[in-house]
């Protein structure tokens, strides 16, 4: 995002622990504020500026306390996931309607920010150090990885790293056991705090791999490779694991612990589903790099990881960028009293009690001694709840032993003062006891963590400490987690057969999530166990001999809250084959009512969950493959997920849940034992199951009611919803045969699908609803999903026996939009919602290969749709996510051969979706008229392309400035593309009398529309925000255009800009998005009568002057197979040429032409533009008559005029060149070029990803020439001049004695001069290939817009400034013109700036990262002389400085009084600007002194 005149701020990626960032976090440059409590110790704690680094702007942290502005709440909501916007909402909501009381307000003010005098930068250093999970099929791994992944494992734990901070790269050592950071530059062998990665190893990625996803790669939306987390929060992690093993009697747990099962808890915590979408893997190439450019979707933002089983009962687990939340980024390990926890007793005086509560409470009648019994079991927090909350325990005097319990059991984070305690508590001398005040102990850490209330008084708190115990919270939970489900424990606890615990765990995740109540993890099992044999007989262990035990689980009790009340405790009887062992395996706690299951002859494979008010309230045993179901038992009035071991791979032997201290079971997951079973089929052996299954919708989703169990879910599509294995699930099937699972009645539901009819407005579908009649009563009746409240509504009927051949969902991250459907009889519905918006991902039956080429947002169905399943928000009335339901039929081929193509499945030549279905092969579609100067090598910004057919035409309407156009038919519905909401800008009609005849026969651009520039801003909203979000520059609209008829053709209401009109035209070919036209084009067909008609077109497509009415002609024959662009410059509509510009490229070869008529400059280019250019202004009466080219190469062209003028080179000249004029009898009115052959879309696509050196690319020319006519009588009068001479040879790069000129600095205007360059490095770049000078110049009258044009690749920086001013001004660029450039461009930070009404830049600031090979410009802002200080355009992704902050990487460019700003100079590449500079002339107010 881009502020005006503030550092941006946006964190890339969180910790997958803590919740917090990597490093990007900021603090204002003051000195901290000593803390005021004597305990702190204030070397390490960060009390006082060391060095002035909390000072210093060059530090990473530190931020400008005057550009620390106030972070609006529009850029805020725009850098928000859809989970946490959604969160955001709801809470709202809940704050509005007074459920939120007591609770911080939502609305809180967000700062760029943290108070530097709450924080030091010492105490910020932490944040830039990870450690990451890495998996087995990440695509990028730390070097000598192969190793810890030899032993079969899927994931292995990297040594520290650090986050890269460009795009999502990290590097870290494969293992602890590697060199961490030993700085051998100065020959020591210290130990480094941070780890040390040199140049050279970071650009060759040798450590590196990506945090969280693969960029690049197709499936990257769906994969996780690696999950970071800050290196202390694994030290913390590892702590919590080792002391929760202690807590169950198992000591170095920590040591314990798989890699894989790490791996699988925390992908589990990710809010996306676990499996890879393969319907947007690409066929090919291209399609992959299509898929990148269309978006890069990354986990960047803690909204999108759920982190609630990691809540435990404290304070918060979300990281947040709010005043006061200074302490969420202090180093958990920097605390002040590490060294010295525990205080002396310095006096016996008694410390104040509790505050009084009540006077009437139960516990009066209590003695003392068995309220201090009760407190023996309780929390420190719950002992000083109660002493509020009754009189009777409110003077109740705790013992030191009690204290000594808190500091041992609450801060065990704190291992020093855990063993300190046990220390003192092991001596049993009462004198060396008393020594301690242990009370006034415990309440010193419970005093250094409490946030002031007021916000003031925070240098009493030990930040560092508050933080390391709100991380403790998170990661605790975590632990035990990973202890009670481990192998390890099953071996301690149950005795479980090694061989047996090795192959157990929780697979498929909990049901439920936590609250953030306190409680236990909790687990029963069930499963084999072992048993001594006889104790005198040992094993080569020395232990004694033990034999397995199989069990047998015969009946499971289901203990309930009361009757009719909700699931409270599970207990489970198991056997053995000889009754020697029979015992009873408690889950829970016991209820007052229970029911028990015989479950003898049966096998138990799994349960259905009931869960209502965030607890586990009901659950129905399933037995037998899924087969059968035992009745509901508990309280079901929520939703309900299944949860089974499939007993032909798993063996369920265990539940494990949570359990919160009011005795509800808030998760519940199964154990599942995975047999040895040496499978086989007629390939060869079968792999084993995995460890850990990916959570898919079907698996993990919760539901209204329980889908059938013979049916083929698929994924919804829609944003990602954090929370979605939390969210009802609803679905509908229209097929017969299909009923609820698990239900306890059956009801028949013969019926047939009759219509569907689907509810929406402009921005969502609402909701469908299903029409069937039965079979039974014959009479209709409805099913709905969503609602019926809503602007619009359509439907599709089916016919009997008529099925759902084929589905396209249109989505976005924000919602569902619509949603379309194709029968088996090949008819398609209108897309329920508004038709272009989001993406349009099509479910269709496997597709002929030879065919049209596909959207790569397709999934070839496998099976009969038969349904749909969704989310759906009640609050808002919109799906969330919707997927298809199938009939999964292993024993049929699905290859469906519709009728007619599905809408938004093919893709047109420039890999744009058609709408609905391409053009007949036969027919033919020409260039955009207009730009048929262009060879394009780039896409359009265009998503879609469609057509319509003119012959039934009988209404065309056109909206806005051509924003979108629909058409209305003699017969039919309409048709619309583009942007049809908004009549803002006025419509425009025009009617066609189709019932008496009237036809189309042309199309033409007209001119009178007014001028296609954006409408003009409220002076006051200059100074305004600007996101860098939108793409491309100001938006370009398109010419009116206009229908030929056979009845107005005499009488065209506006002059004609271009006509195109054959009696072979029968279509036009729009090229769209959402919210605009792109561009159109005719469609030809060639006459069956005619047979040379195809002949015809196709020379009228090749050559697009055949377009022209008059009868125009190339000099020479051109080869049938040679693409064309041509440009003309002979009188049009009464406007000649008085300029043109030639570009070259940074090697000196020409590459276009761009013309002016009359002052105003077009927009059609000859060949394409670039950022090197140079004017030729033409006289009064002059005009274009031949041309000269080198003989070789056509690198360079000079056009001559008829009074023996010719232009300079636009190119590199060569000795011997050739003069092309006219044949005798013709004149000259336009150029031609022809290239030997052109890339097709796919091959432009690989050269795009391919890094190009060097100079860059070019237009390769085969031919130039002139274009011809019969010279015209009533013309300019044409006199051959005399043989014009070409001009003299220029030597473009052009030399200079330290760096090459790209531009022609011979052309630089008398009166214009450069100012010095910022940097002034100059002789660093001496030498370097595709590095050199350059200008570009403007006319300050005339500017309108300035574009700033980030790179996002590793070579982060600007790398263009593009000045945007009216017609007769036009673009010019400094630095590589984006568009024709392979690097990334993020989209661009704008600023605009009133130059007709006199604003002129007066001053530019100039921020710019020190780089040891180079410099590059990260940062610039601009104030005029209206007072504005307008936009920073600054890299995002560099790691250092991009503003205002240090004065030897920031500098400033003024103009004096007497001058004035037309242009900039600088040093550029491919990639960068790496120094800056103006050009300025003498102001025109002192021209005249």
């Amino acid at each position: 995002m881009c502020d005006a005149g503030a550092r941006s701020y946006e964190t890339h990626f969180y910790c997958a622990l803590c919740g917090g960032p990597f490093a990007k976090v900021f603090r204002t440059a003051v000195p901290p504020a000593p803390p005021n409590n004597v305990d702190h110790n204030h070397e390490f704690y960060g009390g006082r500026s060391i060095d002035g680094v909390d000072t210093d702007l060059e530090n990473e942290f530190n931020l400008d306390p005057e550009d620390n502005r106030i972070l609006p709440e529009e850029f805020v909501l725009n850098s928000m996931s859809h989970a946490a916007k959604r969160s955001r909402e709801l809470r709202l909501r809940a704050e509005k309607d007074g459920f939120r009381r007591g609770m911080m307000g939502e609305r809180r003010t967000a700062q760029r920010a943290y108070d530097g005098r709450l924080i030091s930068t010492q105490q910020m250093e932490w944040t830039k150090n990870l450690r990451a999970l890495i998996y087995r099929g990440a695509r990028r791994q730390p070097l000598n990885h192969d190793r810890y992944l030899n032993n079969g494992q899927n994931a292995y734990l990297t040594g520290r790293g650090l986050i890269r901070q460009s795009k999502n790269w990290a590097d870290a050592f494969a293992s602890v056991e590697e060199d961490e950071g030993h700085d051998e530059s100065d020959g020591s062998d210290i130990h480094t705090e941070l780890p040390v990665f040199s140049d050279e190893e970071i650009q060759q990625g040798t450590y590196g791999f990506n945090v969280y996803q693969e960029l690049g790669r197709p499936d990257a939306l769906y994969v996780i490779s690696s999950i970071p987390f800050h290196d202390e929060c694994w030290t913390m992690l590892d702590l919590a694991i080792e002391e929760a093993g202690k807590e169950r009697g198992l000591d170095e747990m920590n040591e314990r612990i798989e890699m894989d099962d790490l791996w699988g808890y925390l992908r589990g915590l990710v809010g996306m589903t676990g499996v890879m979408d393969s319907s947007i893997v690409p066929q090919s190439t291209w399609a992959a790099l299509l898929e990148e450019r269309r978006g890069d979707w990354i986990v960047t933002r803690l909204g999108e990881v759920d982190y609630r089983e990691g809540q435990g009962a404290g304070e918060g687990w979300q990281w947040k960028h709010e005043d006061g939340l200074h302490w969420l980024v202090a180093d958990p390990s920097t605390i002040s009293v590490r060294n010295s926890p525990l205080l002396p007793l310095v006096s016996n005086k008694p410390l104040p009690c509790a505050p009084r509560a009540a006077l009437m409470d139960p516990f009066q009648v209590l003695p003392p001694e068995i309220i201090l019994e009760i407190c023996a079991m309780l929390t420190s927090t719950d002992i000083f709840s109660l002493k509020t909350a009754t009189p009777a325990a409110h003077n109740l005097g705790l013992p030191d032993s009690f204290y000594r319990r808190f500091l041992r059991d609450e801060f065990k984070y704190l291992p020093t003062l855990v063993k300190t305690v046990g220390y003192y508590e092991t001596i049993h001398e009462r004198k060396v006891l008393d020594a301690i005040d242990w009370r006034g102990s415990f309440e010193r850490l419970r005093r250094l963590m409490m946030a002031p209330k007021d916000g003031e008084g925070w240098e009493s708190v030990d930040i560092s400490l508050k933080n390391r115990n709100r991380i403790w919270k998170i990661v605790k939970p975590m632990a035990d987690h990973l202890v009670e489900s481990s192998p390890a424990f099953l071996l301690h606890r149950y005795s479980a057969p090694g061989r047996f615990a090795e192959r157990t765990g929780l697979v498929r995740g909990y049901v439920g999530v936590r609250t953030g109540k306190q409680g236990l993890i909790e687990s029963v099992y069930f499963g084999p166990r072992t048993r001594v044999i006889d104790p005198d007989i040992k094993d080569e262990a020395g232990e004694p001999l033990r034999e397995d035990l199989a069990l047998t689980l015969d009946v499971v009790r289901v203990w309930l809250d009361g009757e009719g009340g909700p699931l409270c405790g599970l207990g489970f009887f198991v056997t053995s084959g000889d009754r020697e062992v029979q015992k009873w395996e408690k889950f829970g706690r016991r209820g007052s009512i229970y029911v028990d299951v015989d479950i003898r002859s049966r096998i138990l494979t799994g349960f259905v969950f009931c869960l209502h008010s965030c607890i586990v309230c009901g659950v129905q045993l399933v037995f037998d493959d899924d087969k059968s179901f035992s009745q509901k038992i508990g309280r079901w009035n929520g939703v309900s997920r299944k949860i089974t071991a499939p007993s032909r791979y798993r063996n369920l032997v265990g539940v494990i849940g949570f359990v919160n201290s009011g005795g509800f079971i808030e998760t519940l997951g199964v154990l599942e034992e995975t047999p040895e079973l040496q499978r086989e089929d007629a390939i060869g052996p079968l792999p084993s199951p995995p460890q850990t299954v990916e959570l898919t919708h079907a698996e993990a989703s919760v539901w209204k009611r329980l889908p059938p169990p013979d049916v083929k879910l698929l994924e919804r599509e829609g944003p990602h919803i954090m929370d979605w294995r939390m969210c009802k699930g609803e679905w509908e099937i229209w097929a017969n045969g299909f009923h609820e699972e698990g239900a306890e009645e059956l009801c028949r539901n013969d019926r047939t699908l009759l219509e569907i009819v689907g509810y929406y407005d402009d921005t969502a579908l609402r909701g469908l609803e299903f029409v069937y009649r039965e079979h039974s009563s014959n009479r209709r009746v409805a099913s709905l999903l969503g609602s019926k409240r809503a602007k619009e509504w359509d439907s599709i009927g089916f016919k009997e026996g008529e099925s759902v051949a084929a589905v396209v969902i249109c989505y976005s991250d924000a919602c569902v939009h619509g949603i379309l459907f194709v029968t088996g009889g090949g008819r398609t519905s209108e897309v329920f919602g508004p038709r272009y918006l989001g993406t349009h991902k099509v479910f269709s039956p496997t597709a002929n290969i030879d065919g049209q080429s596909q959207t790569i947002f397709r999934k070839d169905t496998t099976g009969d749709i038969i349904g749909l399943h969704c989310l759906y928000d009640e609050k808002d009335q919109k799906f969330l996510q919707l997927g298809l339901m199938l009939l999964d039929d292993v024993y049929k081929i699905h290859e469906t051969e519709l009728p007619r193509s599905i809408p938004f499945n093919d893709l047109d030549s420039k890999l744009q979706v058609w709408d609905d279905r391409p053009p007949p092969k036969d027919w033919l579609i020409a260039s955009r008229p207009g730009e048929m100067g262009i060879f394009t090598r780039d896409f359009a910004p265009a998503q879609f392309g469609g057509w319509i057919e003119l012959g039934s035409l009988r209404r065309v309407t056109i909206y806005g400035r051509m924003k979108g156009v629909r058409f209305s038919f003699g017969e039919g519905k309409d048709r619309f593309f583009g942007y049809v909401q908004d009549v803002s800008n006025g419509v425009y009609v025009q009617e066609i009398d189709y019932e008496s005849g009237e036809r189309v026969t042309g199309i033409v651009v007209v001119r009178g529309d007014p001028a296609c520039s954006s409408p003009r801003e409220r002076p006051g909203s200059r100074g305004s925000i600007g996101s860098t979000s939108t793409g491309g520059d100001e938006q370009q609209f398109l010419d009116r255009i206009y229908l030929l008829t056979n009845r107005n053709e005499g009488r065209l209401p506006l002059p004609v800009k271009y006509r195109v009109s054959s009696p072979y035209l029968v279509a036009i070919k729009f090229d769209f998005s959402y919210h605009q036209l792109i561009s159109w084009a005719p469609i030809y067909a060639p006459d069956k009568t005619v047979p040379a008609s195809r002949g015809l077109i196709s020379e009228m497509l090749q050559f697009p002057w055949k377009c022209r009415l008059d009868n125009i002609t190339a000099d020479r024959d051109i080869k049938p197979t040679s693409p064309v662009a041509c440009i003309f410059f002979d009188e049009e509509e009464g406007k000649l040429i008085d300029a043109v510009k030639g570009y070259v490229d940074k090697r000196g070869d020409f590459c276009g032409l761009l013309f002016r008529r009359e002052g105003d400059w077009e927009s059609n280019v000859f060949g394409h533009r670039s950022a090197y250019e140079l004017t030729f202004e033409l006289m009064a009466g002059e005009r274009f008559t031949s041309i000269f080219f080198p003989e070789k190469g056509l690198k360079a062209l000079a056009l001559c005029t008829n009074k023996g003028r010719t232009t300079p080179w636009f190119g590199r000249g060569s000795g011997r060149v050739i003069l092309r004029e006219p044949p005798r009898g013709l004149e000259s009115v336009g150029i031609y070029g022809t290239l030997d052959r052109m890339p097709d879309p796919h091959t432009q696509l690989l050269n795009r990803a391919q890094e190009i050196g060097g100079y860059g690319e070019t237009i390769d020319w085969a031919t130039i020439g002139l274009l011809c006519r019969q010279h015209r009588r009533y013309s300019i009068a044409y006199s051959r001049p005399h043989s014009p001479i070409p001009p003299s040879i220029t030597q473009l790069p052009q030399s200079d004695p330290q760096l090459p000129w790209f531009s022609n600095l011979q052309a630089l205007p008398a009166g214009v001069w450069l100012s010095p360059l910022v940097a002034q490095r100059e002789g660093q770049y001496v030498g370097k290939t595709g590095i050199g000078c350059a200008y570009s110049l403007f006319d300050p009258a005339q500017l309108d817009q300035i574009v700033a044009l980030v790179n996002l690749s590793d070579r982060a920086g600007i790398k263009s400034l593009r000045f945007c001013g009216t017609s007769r001004m036009g673009l010019v660029t400094l630095g590589e013109w984006p568009d024709r450039e392979v690097v990334k461009i993020k989209g661009p930070a704008r600023m605009r700036i009133s130059g007709p009404n006199g604003e002129r830049i007066e001053k530019v600031k100039v921020a710019f990262q020190r780089l040891d090979q180079h410099d590059r410009v990260v940062g610039l802002s601009m104030e005029t002389n209206f007072g504005r200080l307008n936009k920073v355009f600054s890299s995002e992704l560099c790691p250092e400085r991009p503003i205002h902050l240090s004065p030897h990487n920031v500098k400033s460019l003024e103009c004096a009084e007497t001058e004035e700003i037309v242009g900039f100079h600088g040093i550029v590449s491919d990639h960068n600007i790496h120094d800056l500079g103006l050009v300025l002339r003498r102001s025109s107010m002192f021209a005249s002194y």
